[in-house]
Order: C-alpha cells, then sequence, then structure tokens
C-alpha cells in the first residue's frame, strides 16, 4: 500500500489520517467553547455556571468539529493527485 492515494482515491492511511484530523479538530472545538464559556460573562464565577450545559456544548462542538476534520481531509486527499495538486493541476504546496 503506498503512502499516498491517487486522485479520486483513498486508502487505509488517508482514513487513518483523518480520525487524527478529527480527533484534533474536537479537541480544539471543545476547548473553544469552554473559553466561550468562561470568558463570555462579566464577573465569572465557576460555581454558578452550569457546567452540565457547557459539556453538553461541548460534546455537540466535538463532534461538529470531528465531523468537520475527518471529512475535510477526506476531501482534500480525495480530489488530490499523487504529487500535491487539487485536481492534477492546481499546486496546494
Amino acid at each position: 500500500m503506498s503512502e499516498t492515494s491517487n486522485m479520486f482515491r483513498l486508502n487505509l492511511a488517508d482514513l487513518a489520517k483523518g480520525l487524527v484530523s478529527a480527533v484534533g479538530a474536537a479537541a480544539v472545538m471543545s476547548a473553544w467553547t469552554v473559553l466561550a464559556a468562561v470568558l463570555g460573562v462579566d464577573n465569572f464565577n465557576a460555581f454558578e455556571v452550569d457546567w452540565a450545559q457547557v459539556g453538553r456544548d461541548m460534546l455537540n462542538a466535538a463532534i461538529i468539529g470531528a465531523q468537520g476534520g475527518f471529512s475535510g481531509y477526506l476531501a482534500k486527499n480525495f480530489f488530490t493527485s499523487k504529487d500535491g495538486k487539487l485536481f492534477g493541476k492546481i499546486s496546494l504546496r
């Protein structure tokens, strides 16, 4: 199995890298959600925050981030040739 796939094809390495992108995007989105909850109020008090709602928001943001990271990475690889050109013509490097 080659490291990079041909245009309009995906291989197992692409799926594995897509999962890594999904985990990274989910982590960033979750952290951003917590920061928004903490910094989004004038007088932050950790005891007055609805942490259950923040947790639900974090989970939703993580799912959306993971889906975006995974599908974005796979779409990029699906439409990119072995030499790194989008649609075989536009250089991405």
